[in-house]
């Protein structure tokens, strides 16, 4: 489960689920590409945006175990096309800006 794995390598990443006006939510994991070998046999799609991110979809399974560990996690962003949460104590956003400086 990409989720337990995440969690358990204490890498940063986000949860974003979206919503289109269509009706249809699409819910994935983001995180940087270097965290991705700790992810074996997971499917993951390079952003348009940032060939440094990948992005994992989530299943129902996954999903309903985000919900149940919603405690680990902050809402950072809340808007009418979806949410962002990141792990407390390790901000996606921040860690990403961060290396964004370095290169």
């Amino acid at each position: 489960m990409v989720l337990q794995k995440l969690l358990n390598s204490k890498k940063p990443f986000s949860v974003c689920f979206s919503q289109s006006s269509f009706g249809f939510t699409d819910s994935f994991v983001i995180m940087k590409r270097c965290d991705v070998p700790n992810l074996y046999g997971t499917l993951v799609e390079e952003s348009e945006y940032d060939r440094s991110l990948v992005t994992v979809d989530l299943t129902d399974k996954e999903i309903a175990y985000f919900r149940k560990n919603i405690g680990l996690f902050n809402k950072v962003l809340h808007t009418q096309e979806g949410r962002v949460y990141e792990l407390i104590g390790t901000g996606f956003k921040e860690h990403y800006n961060i290396e964004r400086i370095k290169r």
